[in-house]
């Protein structure tokens, strides 16, 4: 015996006349493997999908669903298809995803009150998953669905206290009256106190409504449903600073117990307009009251608003471009602070204890104020202390470091000589020795010039500290400084110090000229008599 496996569609008949044509045959067990496998694969596969739904595992099961994995109860353990199991676990994606696969495939899901099994409104309901129930109204999921005890949905949401979904297929026009297995109604399951009023005032208020009354009422429904979750879509979108409207959409779309996921999301527009209110409250406080400079408004505004911004930043609640605002103002009042407070304590001391440390961590400020563009007059005022210091400070050095000469006692007589060996090395100025010495040196054109001279090394200390006295001075001048008078006394008795040295530099050189002269005559003597 063999098996003929005819197209596409696998279409399976037995081979019984060895002379009939077409398809490919194959042996019977080799086909009854193929399907034995192929039907515990899609098992696996479905049972797979089912544990994805039950874990609310939504990456996974959507995974499985583009596979196309099998979707009806039939043969899972739990009697259960993969939109049970995502209505009962109210995985949104999940529910909407089954939604767009073939309906054909979902007959069962969708019409089990023709078979008296659970239906997937039957799992929403027991567990209140109100979004679910929604999506399952809006493809035609019935309401009036009876399970194995004859209970509707109305009947397990009145039993479990959901008056969320209660209230949804109450709205949608169920059938409060209906009777199940025991002759129970929905009112008689009911225990929990906004339930049983709910259903007090259906009953009161309505009768059995026809199902085109019902379908009426179902239209209406999903049409205010699609208004509402559109204007809560729109408020949460928009550009709207008013937390107002958003709180307005919300009530509308809790009144109808819309979608939950979009309420949250209304809800974290809520907390992102309030921290940003709150953010630019004290944006407000701290420039009001620029610049910072006492510790109060740095404690009260600065502290208060870097510690909302730090709320900001963890709950990632505010636009961007306003945190980068916030963050710079911080800064920019930090550095006015501590500019400020750097430069109040220098001030109170004695500008001779100031350090170059004190100095240094000044113009650190300085410079951090410079580069956040704090207030100018603030800038202003440090940098002109800063400079006036800075002088003051040189003054105070220049002073200090004017060297000592060990000069002669005043020569009483005009022609007296200074002591015998009076002056050391370093008094004493002298010619460079360049390779032509005793001759003078030469040019790049090979012309002679004049003898290099080098001052002595105290008439060089006595002019550079001259030097740094005038300029000490000059500066002082410039700022008023009080010290100038002090410069001016040092810079007078160093002068006559200065002249007595440059004199004797000068009548140094000339000996020194004088002695290359008669150094370079002998030695033109010298090489006169060789030649003779």
């Amino acid at each position: 015996m063999w098996l003929r496996i005819m197209n596409h569609h696998q279409i399976a008949t037995l081979q019984m006349d060895s002379g009939s044509s077409g398809g490919v045959v194959v042996p019977a067990a080799e086909w009854s493997a193929a399907r034995s496998e192929e039907r515990k694969g899609s098992a696996e596969e479905s049972e797979t999908l089912l544990e994805a739904c039950r874990c609310n595992d939504i990456p996974l099961a959507l995974s499985l669903i583009a596979r196309d994995a099998q979707l009806s109860p039939i043969g899972s353990r739990s009697g259960w298809g993969a939109l049970h199991c995502a209505a009962h676990y109210n995985s949104l994606e999940v529910v909407k995803a089954l939604m767009q696969c073939d309906g054909t495939r979902l007959a069962l899901n969708k019409q089990s009150s023709a078979t008296g099994s659970e239906s997937p409104m039957h799992c929403a309901a027991n567990q209140g998953a109100a979004s679910a129930v929604w999506v399952l109204l809006r493809e035609g999921h019935d309401t009036e669905a009876k399970d194995g005890l004859g209970n509707t949905p109305a009947h397990l949401a009145a039993a479990n206290g959901h008056h969320n979904v209660l209230s949804i297929l109450i709205r949608d026009g169920c059938n409060v009256h209906a009777l199940n297995a025991y002759k129970h109604k929905p009112i008689d399951l009911a225990t929990d106190p906004d339930c049983r009023t709910a259903l007090q005032q259906a009953m009161v208020l309505t009768e059995v409504v026809s199902s085109e009354r019902r379908q009426s009422i179902h239209e209406s429904n999903l049409k205010e449903l699609t208004l509402v979750e559109t204007s809560l879509q729109n408020a949460i979108e928009g550009d709207s600073h008013c937390h107002d409207q958003v709180e307005s959409a919300i009530r509308d779309a809790e009144n109808l117990y819309a979608s939950e996921r979009l309420i949250e999301r209304a809800r974290h527009k809520i907390s992102s307009l309030l921290m940003q209110q709150k953010l630019e409250e004290h944006m407000l406080r701290v420039v009001n009251a620029e610049p910072i400079i006492c510790q109060r408004s740095y404690t009260s505004y600065v502290n208060s608003l870097k510690k909302i911004v730090c709320q900001a930043e963890a709950t990632g609640l505010i636009p961007a471009n306003l945190l980068i605002k916030a963050r710079a103002l911080v800064t920019k009042s930090h550095a006015e602070y501590w500019l400020e407070k750097v430069t109040s304590h220098l001030k109170k001391a004695e500008v001779d204890c100031i350090t170059d440390e004190d100095l240094s961590k000044l113009r650190e400020r300085i410079h951090e104020a410079e580069e956040v563009s704090i207030h100018p007059d603030l800038l202003r005022a440090s940098k002109a202390f800063l400079k006036k210091v800075d002088t003051e400070l040189e003054i105070t050095k220049a002073i200090q470091t004017v060297p000592t000469v060990r000069l002669p006692p005043q020569l009483k007589k005009k022609g007296q000589k200074y002591p015998r060996n009076w002056w050391g090395a370093d008094d004493i100025g002298r010619i460079e020795e360049t390779e032509e010495y005793p001759l003078p040196p030469r040019d790049e054109n090979g012309e002679k010039t004049n003898y290099i001279w080098i001052p002595s090394n105290s008439l060089q200390m006595l002019q550079a500290a001259m030097k740094r006295l005038n300029l000490a001075i000059d500066e002082g001048v410039k700022i008023k400084s009080d010290k100038v008078n002090l410069a001016q006394q040092a810079r007078d008795q160093l002068t006559p110090d200065v002249l007595a040295l440059e004199e004797k530099n000068n009548q140094d050189k000339e000996k020194a000229v004088r002695i290359a002269m008669k150094l370079v005559a002998k030695a033109k003597r010298k090489v006169k008599r060789k030649k003779k």
